[in-house]
């Protein structure tokens, strides 16, 4: 470590492919945040407290920037926000100035989404984020071409995470609003996206009044008037509404949405059915709602009967 030491800091440089990192003192005034760091919210008094540490002990970790595109710009953070504004703090309090030297990492040959892509993988590698600043670095991976399997390797996130995930970009303003003011807890935020806004917001009504609390019961207040795709006796290709996905189920649960045209289309179905039966027995019959068997006895092989259709 003492060889290491003498050399000076502007030649120890590691190269991976076309980037460059360079590692060197930058004073804390040429440094400036990320506009698109996934990360929005940040604690006041972890701020605090490691203010308090880098005061006592320095700045343990470099921050990790990159370079900038011309000779007056600052370096933007890829990594390090909170150690960066832990040291402004420390300024504005005047135990810094600005000149204060910064150990940094420099990553040169970045662009944008590059930088973007590094801040949102580091972010959820360190369980930084919260899952719904989580659910929209995800969002912007994708969005600019990154496939699951490779955001998987790169988080550390499973696929299941993944998509529960992204199901809180489907909460409503008042529901990610009782998310992030801890109103109601991950668990029921991910089954009220099952919802549409309006029954979102409907249902939140009923949990702040402690009506329905766990998951399974806003689930259920959602689904329940809802029919299973697996109930349709009719060509689903026919259906020209909307859907509810189920990605909570383990088996991925599909149902529709517009029950009154699901309702149309199955009676359709039925009395179609109704219509073949006829020509193949003495009589068919359609029933809608309950159906009471006792009138009715299944015929000896030898002879012919009728159908009800219910």
């Amino acid at each position: 470590s003492g060889f290491d030491d003498a050399i000076p800091h502007h030649f120890k440089n590691s190269k991976k492919g076309a980037d460059i990192m360079t590692t060197q003192i930058l004073k804390l005034g040429q440094i400036k945040p990320s506009k698109d760091n996934p990360r929005k919210g940040f604690d006041e008094q972890s701020i605090e407290g490691l203010a308090q540490s880098i005061k006592n002990d320095g700045l343990l970790q470099n921050l990790i920037v990159a370079a900038p595109t011309s000779k007056r710009a600052k370096h933007t953070i890829i990594c390090g926000e909170r150690r960066f504004r832990a040291l402004n703090l420390l300024l504005e309090r005047g135990d810094i100035d600005a000149d204060f030297p910064v150990n940094v990492e420099i990553k040169e040959g970045l662009s944008e989404d590059d930088i973007l892509r590094m801040a949102t993988v580091e972010n959820v590698q360190r369980e930084n984020l919260s899952p719904l600043e989580e659910a929209q670095a995800i969002a912007t991976l994708i969005k600019d071409g990154e496939k699951l399997d490779v955001i998987e390797s790169q988080t550390g996130l499973t696929t299941s995470t993944i998509r529960r995930r992204l199901m809180l970009l489907e909460l409503s303003e008042d529901v990610t609003h009782a998310l992030k003011t801890r109103q109601i807890n991950l668990a029921q935020a991910e089954s009220f996206a099952l919802a549409s806004h309006d029954e979102q917001n409907a249902i939140l009504e009923r949990v702040l009044r402690g009506w329905c609390d766990s998951p399974e019961d806003i689930k259920d207040a959602i689904l329940d008037e809802k029919p299973n795709v697996a109930l349709a006796i009719f060509d689903i290709s026919l259906y020209t509404g909307e859907y509810t996905f189920d990605l909570l189920a383990e088996d991925k649960t599909t149902y529709f949405n517009d029950v009154e045209q699901f309702e149309e289309l199955q009676r359709q179905a039925a009395e179609k059915l109704v219509d073949e039966f006829s020509q193949s027995h003495d009589w068919a019959e359609l029933e809608e709602g309950y159906f009471s068997s006792w009138q009715y006895e299944k015929t000896d092989d030898e002879k012919t009967g009728g159908v009800i259709v219910n």
